[in-house]
């Protein structure tokens, strides 16, 4: 019973969220490989933006919907909850340890 109201009121936020942060870190992820970006500061950073981004998005969508989140502080006409860009840059930083470091190392021969 707890496993399916998870999945009919947090699951779906989750969901949505995910999406919206999905393909803008793939983004992130394949400029970074393309152009050999190692700096650990541009995947913080490029990770809190994306976060910005992903939340502004997903407030949108559900403003569209008449449901008016109370997140945060207000970027322009959109609600930013500063808790996910925060650990939208932890998770940047995670990503450059792990990946990051070594960015556009199979294109010279070398890992």
């Amino acid at each position: 019973m707890a496993i399916a109201a998870f999945f009919q009121t947090g699951g779906s936020v989750f969901v949505l969220l995910a999406i919206f942060a999905f393909l803008p870190s793939m983004t992130v992820a394949a400029i970074a490989e393309i152009y050999r970006i190692r700096s650990v500061l541009f995947y913080i950073l490029s990770a809190g933006m994306v976060a910005i981004f992903s939340t502004a998005g997903f407030g949108f969508v559900l403003s569209l919907l008449m449901f008016q989140p109370k997140v945060g502080p207000r970027i322009g006409a959109f609600s930013v909850n500063w808790t996910l860009v925060i650990s939208g840059m932890v998770a940047g930083l995670v990503y450059w340890a792990v990946a990051g470091r070594q960015a556009g190392a199979w294109r010279q021969g070398r890992i």
